[in-house]
């Protein structure tokens, strides 16, 4: 009879638990995925896959879907640093892209573009890094992942209207990597 007592106590006990264990995960859902016992977080993963359907949107778009300079002239209609601007030249595709050769609007428009392909790549390669941080040699894999990633945007974007498929791109994209990574791995140490 002792034993019947004890036995059923264990069953009730440990149906206890179970539930008290579901409960206990239900409540770490519920919470953001903010305990221990829950299964790995998808949210890198699915923040990587929507920054790789943007980066497929954005390659797919034209140059007249994607221009800035209706905006350019709205917000900055008296050009501020114009003097300052105007000291710097870059040539790409072998044309000069300056305040004089493209004016005020173009140049403006070229360092924004530019400056998003530096940052949006060296975001996916900080989320990949993450993604990938128990790898050995997670930050070289990265590098490595974004300059296919960039090959492949150019490519794509070769067969688009007005739009240029360069080397140099990828360049921009692959060193925007390297230090974005390098800031996430020397200064947040993931």
């Amino acid at each position: 009879n002792w034993r019947k007592q004890q036995r059923a106590a264990k069953r009730y006990n440990c149906r206890i638990w179970r539930i008290t264990r579901n409960c206990w995960f239900i409540a770490c859902w519920a919470a953001d995925n903010r305990c221990t016992l829950h299964k790995p977080s998808m949210k890198k993963y699915v923040f990587l896959l929507f920054l790789l359907v943007l980066l497929i949107i954005f390659s797919n778009t034209t140059y007249e879907q994607q221009s800035l300079i209706p905006l350019l002239q709205l917000l900055l209609a008296s050009q501020p640093f114009t003097p300052f601007l105007s000291q710097f030249e870059f040539t790409y595709w072998g044309r000069t892209i300056s305040v004089e050769q493209s004016g005020y609007f173009h140049f403006v428009e070229f360092i924004i573009r530019k400056g998003t392909h530096f940052s949006f790549f060296g975001l996916i390669g900080v989320v990949i890094f993450y993604v990938l941080r128990r790898v050995r040699f997670a930050p070289l894999l990265v590098i490595i992942a974004v300059f296919i990633l960039g090959c492949l945007d150019e490519y794509r974007q070769s067969f688009s209207p007005d739009r240029t498929g360069t080397i140099k791109d990828v360049y921009i994209d692959t060193a925007g990597a390297i230090i974005f990574v390098s800031f996430a791995y020397f200064v947040f140490k993931l």
